[in-house]
């Protein structure tokens, strides 16, 4: 099983430079997404509730006192099977512009950071885990089946007036099942009206 130093080795090969506190939160989004829709932990390392949001105290204590990082020598991304690394990727590509307070003010509005914390003041220290149990909970209400979200989408389009024909559906269960992404779709999309 990958670890959580091997996670971190591959976000910082995919984002290039980036904060400590950055880094701490993108791992756990990888953690939280990669329980969602694979029902198994990406790395057993305890996450804990702290003050800035989630935290993986065993990567806290090799950047402490660093600002930022552009190499995570403690891991080997190598080490990732292929749908651990695609979780990894699509964090980075959906979480990875955001900036580090931002994505600290995200994790707030988590329930297993939330629950986590309890009744601690927003400044107090802790060193509370987050549960790996609510995590999965949390995070798999948010993850629709590729099904689901495509008649979901195409019976928004009929409320909306918009008839979807067969193609059009069978890009959305490309999108939907994670095969591209909305913006590969949209890039195909308009190379093929510049070639017509």
């Amino acid at each position: 099983m990958a670890g959580v130093h091997d996670v971190a080795a591959a976000i910082v090969e995919r984002i290039g430079p980036l904060t400590t506190m950055k880094l701490q939160k993108l791992v756990y989004y990888c953690q939280a997404w990669h329980l969602a829709r694979h029902r198994e932990v990406l790395f057993d390392e305890e996450i804990q509730a702290w003050r800035d949001g989630p935290v993986v105290r065993d990567l806290y204590d090799l950047h402490k006192g660093a600002y930022s990082t552009s190499r995570w020598d403690a891991g080997n991304s190598v080490t990732l099977t292929a749908d651990q690394l695609k979780t990894v990727s699509w964090v980075v590509e959906t979480y990875g512009q955001l900036s580090p307070e931002y994505l600290s003010r995200i994790t707030h509005s988590d329930s297993p950071w939330k629950i986590a914390r309890g009744d601690l003041q927003p400044d107090a220290y802790s060193g509370r885990p987050i549960s790996v149990d609510l995590i999965y909970e949390y995070y798999s209400r948010l993850v629709v089946e590729p099904d689901m979200a495509v008649r979901q989408a195409v019976a928004n389009a009929a409320l909306e007036g918009a008839e979807l024909d067969e193609r059009q559906k069978s890009r959305l269960q490309s999108i939907a099942r994670g095969e591209c992404s909305a913006n590969e779709m949209i890039a195909r999309l308009v190379a093929a009206t510049r070639r017509a």
